[in-house]
C-alpha cells in the first residue's frame, strides 16, 4: 500500500472498547512500520473505554486520534 503512493493510514479502531498487549503491540508496529516508511497514522473513532487506554499508555501522545463519519478514498 505505502509502495504505490498512500502516504496516511487510518486504521478505525470503533469496534474496540477494549485491548489487550497483542492488540496494543499490533497497532505500534503497524504504525512505527508506517512511520518508517514516511507515512502517516491515524486511529479513527476510538470507543471512550479505548481512548482511556490510549491515554493509560500513554500512546495518545504518540498516534493522532480523530473522529471520521465515513470512508475516505
Amino acid at each position: 500500500m505505502l509502495r504505490d503512493g498512500c502516504n496516511y493510514i487510518v486504521l478505525n479502531v470503533s469496534q474496540l472498547s477494549a485491548a489487550d498487549s497483542l492488540v496494543l503491540g499490533a497497532i505500534v508496529q503497524a504504525y512505527a512500520s508506517a512511520v518508517r516508511q514516511g507515512a502517516l497514522v491515524k486511529l479513527a473513532n476510538p470507543s471512550p473505554r479505548f481512548r482511556e487506554l490510549l491515554t493509560i499508555t500513554k500512546l495518545d501522545r504518540v498516534i493522532e486520534t480523530v473522529e471520521q463519519t465515513r470512508a475516505r478514498r
